[in-house]
């Protein structure tokens, strides 16, 4: 995960821990803020208690792209 939006994408696909290491090493430790801000904004901005309300929100819609897709998505945002 090298950006808020990557971060958000793949919480809505599901997931619930996302690797940012990689993400870490070419944006710097400011990537921690940045996404968490991001985060926080999205939240307040959807009236959302916690993060766990947007958990797996458009994993349908992920799961209903072919797969070839999927695998470049996640090529290209793997970090």
């Amino acid at each position: 995960i090298d950006s808020p939006e990557t971060a958000i994408a793949k919480i809505e696909a599901g997931a619930s821990l996302l690797q940012i290491y990689t993400g870490l090493v070419y944006q710097g430790p400011g990537l921690i803020e940045t996404i968490k801000s991001h985060l926080a904004n999205r939240l307040r901005e959807e009236n959302a208690a916690s993060l766990s309300a947007i958990v797996g929100r458009k994993a349908g819609a992920w799961a209903a792209k072919p797969l070839a897709e999927r695998l470049s998505t996640d090529a290209s945002a793997a970090s």
